[in-house]
């Protein structure tokens, strides 16, 4: 009766496995990523909102900073707005991706 159970117990225990690995293959999501450069600091808002208004649903956005516009405190405060609305937006300095 003890090995009845502990076979029941195993056989439980790899379908829980079974269907975890199945999940787990469809959690991996190919992702396209949009480039945006920053040129110009006026319009560091508009050139955000006008990005994201042209994701498609497996897009990350990447925002690209080429002249340390995003170090200043106001332009800092407006990029973590976007964050917080949107996690999928993704900072990087041109600097870092110069092989890129």
């Amino acid at each position: 009766m003890l090995i009845l159970l502990k076979l029941l117990c195993f056989f439980v225990w790899l379908m829980i496995m079974f269907y975890l690995v199945i999940g787990n293959n469809n959690s991996m999501v190919d992702y396209r990523e949009v480039i945006v450069k920053l040129q110009d600091e006026e319009n560091l808002e508009m050139t955000i909102r006008s990005a994201l208004t042209k994701l498609k649903k497996k897009d990350r956005l990447i925002i690209e900073d080429q002249y340390g516009f995003l170090k200043s405190r106001q332009n800092m405060f407006i990029f973590s707005r976007f964050v917080r609305k949107n996690p999928s937006i993704v900072y990087s300095y041109a600097s870092e991706n110069v092989g890129y």
